[in-house]
């Protein structure tokens, strides 16, 4: 088998309000002629800038080329690998992984609905690999390097520079793209929601009825359940199973601390193993063992 080196870096930026993850940064170096990993998938969306180096990269049944300033943009539970590395050529790259959760999350919002139109779009059209004009992706680049400046400061990275640096990356990529037409509704109950989702973030662990999440943005339950699937794509309860799974995976694949299955159904708020296998099962296609066993053979982060 060929020589593989590669140096990751990470880095988790925290919400302000729920103190959980909101977006993770990670920095590739690697060099093989290939790279022959399993697909590997995650709950959070992915964007990855390519910095240099060439190769070739398989997203759901479609290969790509990769090269220097491509830019992808993985969606939620989109299988996805690296295959092939060019030996001549290592493959450096850096990625974003981030939620939906971002968008309104904090309680003046980061960002309007309509930029989630990128990674909303069930089209069969949808290109990962974005079509962004040169303009864009030279300040992406920009800010890529100013993101790597940061985190190799000396001094512990400031977060608020970070979260800057990532919200105009997002949002240049995001004015680069045709997204689905805007909510006038959304607006008007912007707030009222992103107080529910605070609440879910800051009770994940907990039990929650739809009547508690509607009293705390101060609707009705059947106007609150309508008002949150125009906004968020999806129901308030399965954003809900959404957020304790995506917890979940952060602790079946803790690298420090192994906690057994029963130990995390219960801090992720199941009240037994057999719904928490229920629920993983159904928002990643894989039971939390066999989520597990995937992320140990190196198929997924």
């Amino acid at each position: 088998m060929s020589e593989r080196i590669e140096k990751r870096k990470n880095h988790v930026i925290t919400s302000e309000t729920s103190k959980r993850p909101m977006f993770e940064i990670f920095v590739n170096n690697t060099y093989t002629p290939h790279r022959l990993k399993p697909t590997h998938f995650h709950i959070a969306n992915e964007i990855m800038i390519i910095k240099s180096g060439k190769g070739k990269l398989k997203c759901r049944d479609e290969i790509f080329t990769i090269g220097s300033g491509d830019i992808f943009l993985f969606r939620s539970m989109e299988p996805h690998y690296i295959f092939e590395i060019e030996s001549k050529y290592p493959l450096k790259y850096v990625s974003f992984s981030f939620s939906k959760n971002i968008i309104l999350s904090e309680p003046e919002g980061w960002l309007d609905k309509s930029f989630l139109g990128i990674i909303e779009d069930g089209s069969e059209h949808f290109d990962n690999k974005l079509a962004l004009n040169t303009q864009t992706k030279t300040t992406i680049k920009k800010l890529v390097a100013e993101v790597e400046a940061e985190l190799n400061d000396s001094d512990a990275s400031n977060s608020y520079v970070l979260k800057a640096k990532f919200l105009e990356i997002i949002t240049r990529i995001a004015s680069n793209y045709v997204a689905a037409p805007h909510s006038p509704m959304g607006n008007l109950y912007h707030k009222d929601i992103s107080r529910s989702i605070i609440y879910m973030n800051q009770h994940l662990s907990e039990p929650l009825t739809l009547q508690t999440l509607a009293e705390v943005a101060q609707m009705g339950t059947s106007h609150y359940s309508a008002i949150f699937k125009e906004l968020m794509g999806i129901s308030p309860w399965r954003y809900f199973l959404e957020l304790r799974v995506n917890l979940a995976i952060k602790y079946l694949t803790d690298n420090e601390t192994y906690y057994r299955i029963t130990r995390i159904a219960d801090m992720c708020g199941f009240n037994n193993t057999t719904n928490f296998n229920k629920a993983f099962k159904n928002i990643t296609g894989k039971t939390p063992t066999e989520y597990r066993k995937i992320y140990l053979k190196g198929g997924d982060r």
